[in-house]
């Protein structure tokens, strides 16, 4: 569309407007001269019956009894009255019938024939009376009485009332053009004009298009809008020189940072676990499927922010150079994903660093449940991990502790490391977007993930720091319940027995350990290595059950049974807690919960409180590692 035509749509919208409410003017003007002019002879009609029927009511018994006595003197006299009405309004005329002389008195001439009554006579402007006369009880003639207005009066209020309307018309008029001349001169000309510097704006060469001037404009919006325009310009062709340098800069980096930032840790460890495959010891396995199901859940996770991004649910470029947080929470076991992340790091930073990760899962913190996402947390806490580690100089001994903290219905995460800290000037700045801060291959994704996450989450990031003291990072986050499944801590009676089942030594010379330490304990610990051990032990002590907990491996090596399957055979679900490394598979959480027997992950057995019956204070095995 050209200025011209934009113009002529525009103009045209205003005439035709205001040609509609001329129109609609001028028929309200002409409805109201209409009613102006009825309602003012109407009044002048009432003021003639008043008159008329004062007269009447005077006059009338006297001229019944004139014409029965024949007074003629006193009956001219009587008509001679009605002319006295007469004032600049209207005239009267009377006429008197004597029945008797059959005579007409007066100069009004006679109506042939009448009913009684008024009579109107709009188009010649009169009112008449016609009655009979009768005096004791004899009819002695009738009476014809006629008024009349006076036409000059009537044109001339008539006219007088058209004027009023005109000038009524003709000052309406004149506001409205002038309403339209200034909406033309104010609006419609300096759009256009606005118009005509946007088609000339090139946003190549950023030019042409800040032409306007505001000196000859009123000090109205409209010189606001220019000045915002100029300056939109500006701010146009800032973002755009920005735009094309992230795109391209997007181009490149978008998939492959992300892809670097969440596999590079995973597969570190999976590469130096794999060196040890020769023995591959129960660890080392572990480890292995832990770093395994990481590098499996980053792909998914890569997978679904491009299929949101090909939806278009990504369609700025902060939002897709930022990773998707996901909404799927549930309640899960904060010290575990801990430990097991640690695990990774321990194997992470073993030859470039020399670090000690220093988890406190207290009982407190051993019992910490939130409502995360278990990918994202990892993810965030991967990242947090890697911060601390890499803020911490080569030629320095580091120390990176974690702490879990539960106030009331909020859980607090802190991760302290003694690195070379971070300047107050730059810690406001640490969680924008693509800000990093001392780190070569910094992409600014991290910290800014993290807190968009936690917010997601209705969470908080929090980064204290002292330069050459250390950094704290403290994440809040909503407690979750105790999930039926969850072994809060082992407790036993002093003379209980405690029947270990599992095909790893390791884990037999672990149990020994911990319950050797026990003051004053006179647990009898059983050991077996394979499922029908279980039975047979079984058998040979019928009456041992009802004083026994067994401690259930879930894999046996050569045997198709699981934990499961011998806690469901033997009907021990109460005295039973299954010892296992796939603690964080949701169906296998899911069947113990409905079968009440308790889960352990054999991450947490060297963790998790022991607690005799009559103990107080806190539970033994709980603590710093």
């Amino acid at each position: 569309m050209t200025p011209t035509d934009v113009r002529a749509t525009i103009s045209g919208i205003i005439a035709e407007k205001y040609r509609s409410i001329i129109f609609i003017i001028a028929g309200l003007l002409v409805g109201l001269w209409f009613t102006l002019s009825a309602y003012a002879i109407n009044n002048l009609y009432q003021r003639t019956l008043d008159r008329m029927y004062g007269w009447i009511l005077v006059n009338k018994s006297k001229v019944e009894e004139g014409l029965f006595l024949s007074n003629n003197e006193s009956l001219r006299l009587r008509l001679g009255q009605i002319c006295t009405l007469s004032d600049s309004l209207t005239h009267y005329d009377v006429a008197l019938y004597d029945a008797d002389k059959k005579t007409v008195l007066g100069t009004l001439p006679f109506p042939a024939s009448s009913n009684s009554g008024m009579e109107y006579n709009i188009p010649m402007l009169r009112t008449a009376y016609f009655d009979s006369l009768a005096f004791a009880g004899k009819q002695t003639g009738y009476l014809y009485v006629r008024a009349q207005l006076k036409t000059p009066l009537v044109l001339a209020t008539v006219l007088l009332i058209f004027v009023l309307c005109s000038g009524i018309f003709l000052t309406v008029k004149r506001l409205l053009s002038s309403f339209t001349n200034t909406l033309d001169r104010r609006i419609v000309r300096p759009i256009i004009s606005l118009r005509e510097s946007m088609n000339r704006f090139d946003m190549e060469k950023g030019s042409g298009g800040v032409s306007l001037s505001t000196e000859n404009l009123p000090a109205t919006e409209i010189a606001e809008l220019y000045l915002g325009y100029s300056a939109m310009l500006d701010r146009i062709r800032e973002y755009s020189e920005l735009e094309i340098k992230r795109a391209e800069a997007d181009a490149t980096f978008r998939v492959a940072a992300q892809v670097a930032h969440d596999i590079r840790s995973p597969l570190t460890a999976l590469k130096t676990a794999c060196s040890n495959l020769g023995a591959v010891p129960p660890d080392v396995g572990h480890l292995i499927r832990l770093a395994a199901d990481r590098i499996n859940e980053i792909a998914n996770n890569l997978i679904e922010n491009n299929r949101a991004q090909v939806k278009g649910q990504a369609t700025t470029p902060a939002a897709s150079a930022t990773p998707q947080a996901s909404t799927e929470r549930s309640p899960e076991w904060l010290a575990l994903l801990i430990e097991n992340l640690l695990l990774e790091k321990r194997l992470q930073f073993q030859s470039t660093h020399d670090i000690s990760f220093q988890f406190q899962p207290d009982v407190e913190a051993f019992s910490a449940f939130g409502w995360v996402d278990s990918r994202e947390f990892k993810r965030m806490l991967s990242n947090l991990l890697n911060n601390a580690a890499e803020a911490i100089p080569a030629d320095k001994s580091g120390k990176i502790e974690i702490f879990v903290r539960r106030k009331d219905s909020r859980i607090d995460l802190e991760i302290v490391d003694n690195g070379k800290g971070i300047p107050p000037e730059v810690l406001p700045k640490l969680t924008q977007l693509g800000f990093s801060f001392d780190k070569k291959a910094g992409t600014g994704l991290g910290l800014h993930h993290c807190k968009t996450t936690l917010e997601s989450w209705g969470g908080t990031i929090l980064i204290e720091s002292v330069v050459g003291q250390g950094t704290r990072v403290t994440l809040s986050l909503e407690a979750a319940p105790l999930p039926g499944w969850f072994l809060p801590e082992l407790h036993f009676r002093k003379d209980q027995v405690v029947v270990v089942i599992d095909d790893d030594k390791m884990f037999h010379e672990l149990w020994r350990l911990r319950f050797a330490g026990l003051a004053d304990s006179e647990l009898n610990l059983i050991h077996l290595y394979k499922p029908e051990e279980l039975e047979m032990w079984l058998g040979e002590n019928p009456g041992a059950l009802a004083r026994t907990r067994f401690l259930v491996d879930y894999d046996f090596a050569g045997s198709h049974e699981t934990g499961l399957d011998l806690i469901r055979k033997n009907s021990i679900y109460f005295q039973s807690v299954l010892v296992t490394g796939q603690t964080d598979l949701n169906e296998l959480r899911n069947i113990c919960a409905s079968m009440n027997v308790r889960l352990l992950p054999k991450s947490m057995a060297a963790s998790v409180p022991i607690r005799l019956a009559g103990q107080t204070g806190p539970a033994h095995g709980a603590g710093p590692r």
